[in-house]
């Protein structure tokens, strides 16, 4: 569940364009807990946001790949790490 579920809405002008080719999904999480736990939490993380995306944005879900990525520690700052990263390709 995303804390706050109208940080899509700022997504809207990108979603309402048109012409949408794909849509990437990527989520992390941060480092606490194991490989195993973190993978599938991500994985049920990017399809909600897939969900969520079809729901209010009306985007077909065969265009739309969700990837639970696990773990990253890119960044010092754990909550940084627990992100969603989505990529909106037009053609």
């Amino acid at each position: 569940m995303l804390k706050d579920p109208a940080v899509l809405d700022s997504l809207k002008p990108y979603f309402v364009k048109g012409d949408i080719k794909k849509v990437r999904v990527a989520v992390y999480t941060d480092d606490i807990g194991s490989d195993a736990y973190n993978l599938s939490l991500s994985e049920k993380r990017a399809d909600e946001i897939r969900r969520l995306i079809v729901e209010k944005f009306g985007i077909a879900p065969s265009l739309i790949t969700a990837d639970g990525k696990g773990i990253s520690t890119s960044f010092a700052d754990k909550s940084r790490n627990r992100r969603v990263e989505v990529y909106i390709y037009h053609g």
